[in-house]
This record gives structure tokens, C-alpha cells and sequence, in this order.
């Protein structure tokens, strides 16, 4: 009978009445029929069913974690962006504000040897211009316009550090709803600069208008106006009703209904301070197992593709794939190759692989766009190294650097015994 169980063909109300055959009496075999199809039936029934209906999920679960959640990134012209258009989000909503400067709070900081952001630009540059920036550290000459006159005034560039700690923010969310985390393609993302002032003879009484500012070599590569969108927002949504058992009897099971949802969104759970079991979508709703018991507003994360579909003054750029790759690992380049083929970057072309020393890494002319991870456990620094040659459709695009170091943050999950870097061809 053990065999039996495990055939697809299996039916347990034939195998149960083939079995009473057996037994002669017939009053005992009325007695058992009637026990077994009050008891043994209902309860084969009821666990066939639970079983279906976990092995239906556990594969829907597959199936998402496979292709799905994938974050999408962009710029745009912050004069351009509508707030009641709901296929890309700006990742500060505060940048939609016009740039204000308190005069007051300005000369504060720069008493106390500080100095004070007054707006955000984006550097239109590629990355060695940029590294060579950040190792400058210099002062660039300005003028503080108020309505009495205009003085003088020093600024520096620094590196925004504000929209990477929102990307590097996903990664214990998605970790705790059990989706395997994928690298952000976020070339963006490491050219927005803050411009600081470090001095200035203005009056503390006057009212600062306008900052001028002198780039020097830089000012051709400045872009004012560009603030940084993506595909996800965060919102709040409560319980749909009262919570039940979850099928271990242990834990509950909260249902978010699908009318509180958007059919072509997925949804993650972004709640901190819950301890989360599981969390999948069913029929259209969304089930949470957890230890609350009573019902409870929840803070989701919400994530569209209608981005994907629009035109863009600036291309946009997702993590997805273009096709489901096997979990298999990779052992030869053509493996290589192919799995980042299925990326999406038209841009680059992989040429070769090439097996260097161990210290080759320090002339790496990528960067890691996973750096925020601090439970990375293969940090032996003896690691060989393998560099990646590429070839660039159009060897001047200025993201090309950035786009190879994604493709290399993607490639580095798959080979982590190596430490890889790229360069191109």
C-alpha cells in the first residue's frame, strides 16, 4: 500500500472498497464501510487537498523567485515628473521641492566648521572622471546672489550617499519575505553629487536668492534638474479580515484581499517589526504567516512594470532577465557568457574571461554595486581573480563602466570562490 500512495494514478475510496471485498461477513463489512467513510475518507480527502494546495504554492513561490521582483531605475527632469502617474516613483519626494536656503542655518553650520548642502546635481561623467573628482577634494569658486548684492562663495562636490542606502535598504526586506536578492542595476545612482558651501562673506540678515556656481573642467558635465526614479513605493494596508491558523497550526494567517491590490504589481512585506514565516500571493491576495494573532495595518512594498512601456527622455534599467536561467553553477565561460547574455544590457558584449593573480583586483577599474552587504561570508582577500573583457556598443556612452560593474556584481553571486572584475576590450 506505501507504493501505491505515491502513484499519480492512486484513487483511496477504490483501493479502500477493493480492500472490504476482502472481508467475508457482511455485517463487519457494512460496520467498516460505514467507520471509513465517516473517518478514513474525509481525512484522506482533506489532506489530499492541503497537500495540492501547498505544492501549488511551493511552486508558485519557485516560479516568482525565479523571474519576478525585479527593480527597475532611471533619472528624469524633475519639472517633468508627474506626481499622479503611477508607473515610476521618485525615490525622495522632497526633490520635487524647489531649492530654499536659510541664510540663518547656513552660517550656523559654517561657525561650527561644517559646511551646508544647498542643492543636488547630477554629473554626466563616466567613472574615472569621477573617481578623480572624489580624490581632488577641491573648492570650486561661487557667488551667493541676494537682493541687496552678490558675494562671495566656496563649494565643494560630494558624493550622494542618500539614494544607495534606499537600494541597500531592500535587501533585509527581501531576505526576510524568502526572495532571493538580485544586484540593482543602478548606473545612475553614484553620479548625483551634493553641493556643499564651504565659506562665504554674505550677511547672516540677507535673504540668499540664487548660488552660482563655477565648475571649472566640470561644468560641461553638470546637469541640474535630474533626480533619480525607480519602479517600487511603499504603502499601508490592513488585515482583510480575521486572522486563521496557518496550515501548521501554530502560526496565523493574515490575507491582504486582492480588491486592496493592484492586479499588475507584486507586493513584498516590509514590516520590521513582525516576525515573518512566509508571505505569497494566492488567487490575487496577498498571505501572511506570522505570530500576531490579532489583525494589523501592514506596510508593503509595492513594485509595477508599466515603466517598461513608456518612452523615456532617459533610458531606464532593470535587473530582470530575459529568460529563466537554471540554478545550475557555472563551470565554463560559454555558462559565463550566456548567463549574462540574459541580462538585460544591450550595451556591453562579454569577449573573453582571462584567469589573473590574486592581486590583480587593486587595478579593477569596476565597482561592487553590492558593497552595502556586510554578511558576505567569502571575503578571503587571496581569492584568484578573473577579469572580464568586454566590448561597448558605443566605446564613449558614459554609463559604461557602470553598466559592466552590474554585469560583474551579477556574475560575482555566481562565482564567489573568484574575485572578478572587468575592463573593456
Amino acid at each position: 500500500m506505501e507504493n501505491l500512495f505515491f502513484e499519480s494514478d492512486f484513487r483511496f475510496d477504490k483501493y479502500l472498497n477493493e480492500r472490504l471485498l476482502e472481508i467475508s461477513d457482511e455485517g463487519e463489512r457494512r460496520a467498516l464501510k460505514d467507520v471509513a467513510s465517516k473517518t478514513l475518507l474525509p481525512f484522506y480527502e482533506m489532506t489530499e487537498e492541503k497537500y495540492r494546495e501547498l505544492e501549488q504554492r511551493l511552486f508558485q513561490t519557485v516560479q516568482v523567485q525565479k523571474s519576478h521582483f525585479n527593480v527597475i531605475t532611471g533619472i528624469a527632469s524633475r519639472k517633468k515628473i508627474d506626481v499622479t502617474e503611477d508607473a515610476t516613483y521618485p525615490m525622495n519626494y522632497g526633490d520635487l521641492s524647489d531649492v530654499t536656503v536659510d541664510t540663518r542655518e547656513l552660517m550656523e553650520k559654517l561657525s561650527e566648521g561644517k559646511t551646508y548642502a544647498i542643492f543636488r546635481v547630477f554629473l554626466q561623467a563616466d567613472v574615472s572622471l569621477l573617481r578623480r573628482l572624489d580624490r581632488e577634494r577641491r573648492r570650486f569658486r561661487g557667488t551667493a546672489r541676494t537682493s541687496l548684492g552678490e558675494y562671495h562663495a566656496e563649494v565643494r562636490l560630494v558624493k550622494n550617499q542618500s539614494y544607495l542606502k534606499q537600494v541597500a535598504q531592500l535587501y533585509p526586506l527581501f531576505e526576510n519575505n524568502g526572495i532571493k536578492w538580485k544586484t540593482v542595476c543602478m548606473p545612475y545612482l553614484s553620479k548625483f553629487y551634493d553641493v556643499e558651501v564651504c565659506s562665504t562673506d554674505c550677511p547672516e540678515h540677507e535673504e540668499i536668492i540664487e548660488f552660482k556656481i563655477d565648475f571649472a573642467e566640470y561644468a560641461p558635465y553638470v546637469r541640474y534638474d535630474l533626480i533619480p526614479v525607480w519602479n517600487v513605493r511603499f504603502l499601508s494596508e490592513k488585515t482583510g479580515a480575521y486572522p486563521d491558523l496557518a496550515v501548521d497550526r501554530v502560526h496565523y494567517e493574515h490575507c491582504i484581499y486582492r480588491s486592496h491590490l493592484l492586479e499588475d504589481r507584486e507586493y513584498l512585506v516590509a514590516e520590521e517589526g513582525v516576525r515573518l514565516w512566509d508571505a505569497f500571493m494566492q488567487d490575487g491576495d496577498l498571505h501572511i504567516v506570522c505570530d500576531e494573532q490579532n489583525p494589523r495595518t501592514w506596510k508593503l512594498l509595492e513594485i509595477n512594470y508599466k515603466v517598461l512601456t513608456q518612452s523615456h527622455e532617459f533610458p531606464v534599467y532593470q535587473n530582470g532577465e530575459k529568460r529563466p536561467m537554471s540554478q545550475n553553477c557555472i563551470h565554463v565561460k560559454a555558462e559565463i557568457k550566456r548567463f549574462l547574455d540574459s541580462l538585460w544590457c544591450e550595451e556591453l558584449s562579454l569577449m573573453d574571461v582571462e584567469l589573473l593573480g590574486a592581486d590583480a583586483v587593486r587595478d579593477a577599474k569596476t565597482y561592487s554595486m553590492d558593497s552595502f552587504l556586510e554578511d558576505e561570508i567569502r571575503v578571503g582577500k587571496n581569492r584568484e581573480t578573473l577579469l572580464f573583457h568586454f566590448r561597448a556598443k558605443d566605446p564613449g556612452y558614459y554609463l559604461n563602466y557602470d553598466l559592466m560593474s552590474y554585469l560583474i556584481s551579477r556574475i560575482q553571486w555566481e562565482l564567489p570562490e573568484f574575485a572578478c572584475i572587468g575592463d573593456l576590450a
